[in-house]
């Protein structure tokens, strides 16, 4: 198993970040936003392999940003089977073809924002199943997209601001988002997640949002143009759906994550990177 270099307190990670912010894009007001997210929730979740223990420096970073509000609870098994069978599967067997080493971190959420895998970067080969600990749709009643998403703009700038300072070379970074609504927690404006969103190197960063609808009609869309995402990958509800299509269609969708995912960490990131992560399934 992986060991983690261990960031114990906020003043090593405002070094760490302090030192390697400009070079990841991110302005002053940008940083001035990731600095004051650096909290309870945050802080543990911004560790990951000791760099002297990965024989490359090219280095890929997938964070998963996954829904687990009440409305997911008819894909939930879905989704732990699907990442257990399918998505980390593949992602596994496509790395094969692919000389980086792959870090994997992520975060669930509902009202609260919760790690997956007990918290920060795991290398691919390491990572542990996801359980019921991990993803549980009756743990709260709320969709906070808006603090999700800058919590994992936060975790994912640290680590990449590390990796910068330590070998100089910026590590390919993916963000997957998969929700099934829109946010309804504070923070209700997502401006903030917008302004980190839009300075983020597009040259490291890739930003990726599926949409899939479980009940109420979504515009998945502005969503992802709120937050400051690319163009987003969208499974709508089909009329008169039974739960097991419903099913069906979600094991599908984790099938095209998967393979959009390794498309994507065999090519270099670009300025359309985002635009473009569906376009290759």
């Amino acid at each position: 198993m992986n060991s983690k270099k261990k960031i114990l307190n906020k003043a090593d990670v405002l070094d760490t970040f302090s030192q390697g912010a400009s070079h990841i894009g991110l302005n002053k007001k940008s940083s001035d936003i990731i600095i004051a997210n650096l909290n309870a929730t945050t802080l543990p979740m911004c560790v990951g392999t000791p760099l002297t223990e990965i024989e490359t420096d090219d280095i890929t970073l997938i964070f998963f940003i996954i829904d687990q509000s009440p409305s997911m609870t008819p894909v939930e098994q879905e989704l732990i089977d699907g990442f257990n069978k399918i998505l980390i599967p593949g992602l596994r067997g496509g790395s094969h073809e692919i000389v980086s080493t792959i870090e994997i971190g992520g975060l669930v959420f509902n009202e609260t924002i919760q790690a997956m895998w007990g918290g920060g970067f795991i290398k691919l080969e390491d990572l542990p199943t996801v359980t019921k600990s991990d993803y549980n749709t009756n743990s709260g009643f709320g969709t906070a997209l808006y603090q999700a998403v800058l919590d994992a703009f936060t975790v994912v700038s640290v680590r990449t601001a590390e990796i910068m300072n330590e070998l100089g070379i910026p590590p390919k970074v993916m963000f997957v988002i998969l929700s099934d609504g829109a946010n309804n927690c504070a923070p209700q404006n997502p401006i903030d997640v917008k302004k980190v969103a839009d300075s983020l190197s597009d040259e490291i960063f890739v930003k990726a949002f599926a949409g899939f609808e479980t009940g109420e009609t979504v515009d998945f869309k502005q969503i992802a143009k709120d937050i400051g995402f690319g163009k987003p990958f969208e499974m709508k509800k089909k009329p008169g759906e039974s739960k097991e299509e419903m099913q069906r269609r979600f094991r599908h969708l984790l099938g095209i994550m998967s393979s959009s995912l390794i498309n994507q960490s065999k090519v270099q990131v670009t300025p359309d990177s985002s635009n473009a992560f569906w376009e290759s399934v």
